[in-house]
């Protein structure tokens, strides 16, 4: 049977796209939904748009900065935490693992070293 509405996904193949699942409510969907629809405009596109405009104005470097700041103390808290349940825990192993999870995530590699880096500065400072 042949479809009537239903568009063929095009399942690109670009090294520089990540797929991202989200829930959302049905309100939203229902909206970009019909609005693709009707303008042939991908839901993906209409998401990147909005997105995009939501970073021009919103997402400075100083809120990057702060994102991996805050990112990287709960790393160390969870770290901290950890340290008393498993006692034998070594900092260098935490940090390779966290690395594993950040490249899994598919951060970028100067993403990750700068959250590693924040992550040593929260360490030094607790030593002291």
């Amino acid at each position: 049977m042949a479809y009537l509405i239903r568009t063929k996904n095009k399942k690109v193949q670009d090294p520089c796209t990540k797929f991202v699942g989200a829930y959302i409510p049905l309100r939203i969907h229902s909206c970009i939904s019909l609005f693709s629809m009707a303008t042939t405009i991908s839901k993906s596109a209409l998401i990147e748009n909005v997105f995009n405009f939501w970073m021009e104005h919103n997402y400075t470097s100083e809120v990057e900065e702060k994102s991996y700041q805050d990112f990287s103390k709960i790393m160390y808290s969870k770290y901290l935490d950890l340290q008393v349940t498993r006692r034998a825990l070594n900092y260098s192993f935490f940090l390779n693992e966290i690395k594993k999870e950040l490249e899994y995530k598919g951060l970028t590699i100067p993403v990750i070293k700068k959250i590693l880096d924040y992550i040593d500065k929260e360490h030094l400072k607790n030593k002291i």
